[in-house]
């Protein structure tokens, strides 16, 4: 346990992903390919939703 806080700091959301999915492998909660497979899963919605932002944002969006 650390004496003091500690304060944490990624430049991306991918590098914040990658530190969180290496300490749950560390710490025992997730295996590699679970890991590995949920960070693919995480940037294909992240890119998903991305991708709908700009559409509403550009007023292209067909109604549903």
């Amino acid at each position: 346990m650390p004496a003091g806080a500690v304060t944490l700091h990624w430049e991306t959301f991918s590098e914040a992903a990658d530190g969180a999915g290496i300490s749950r492998r560390y710490g025992g909660i997730h295996f590699t390919d679970g890991d590995l497979m949920g960070r693919a899963l995480g940037r294909g919605v992240a890119a998903q939703t991305w991708n709908k932002v700009r559409t509403l944002l550009s007023g292209t969006n067909e109604p549903e």
